[in-house]
């Protein structure tokens, strides 16, 4: 999760240079949401990453719903870097898409629920 903060920020920020240089007027509210939702997304990423652990249930139930978010924003960069025919945002939105599969893949195995012990149970800790 601390790494795919970072890739979703390259996102936020390559959208922000594209606004900041007017280089896609048509597509200004597209990439002011893109840049918020990025910006979001990164730091629920980052801030939920620590308390997953042992975490009371609702913080790693957020976590997995910032998981969800941040894969939808990497769609999102994605797409508004096919319309826009950006290089920089298609590689940030690439890597940040891939991280965000492999977090959301982590968050909701068998195996995480059990070692994050959900449950209140001690048993995940002998195994």
């Amino acid at each position: 999760m601390f790494v795919a903060a970072p890739v979703l920020a390259l996102a936020s920020v390559r959208a922000g240079w594209i606004l900041y240089e007017s280089a896609a007027p048509g597509a200004a509210v597209e990439l002011w949401v893109l840049l918020v939702a990025a910006v979001l997304a990164a730091g629920a990423l980052a801030g939920l990453a620590m308390p997953v652990r042992r975490a009371a249930s609702i913080l790693w139930r957020w976590a997995q719903g910032g998981a969800v978010a941040a894969l939808a924003v990497s769609v999102g960069a994605l797409y508004l870097a096919a319309r826009l025919a950006d290089t920089l945002m298609l590689a940030a939105g690439l890597a940040g898409a891939l991280l965000a599969i492999m977090v959301n893949i982590a968050l909701w195995s068998t195996a995480l629920i059990a070692w994050c012990d959900t449950d209140g149970s001690e048993e995940a800790d002998r195994a």
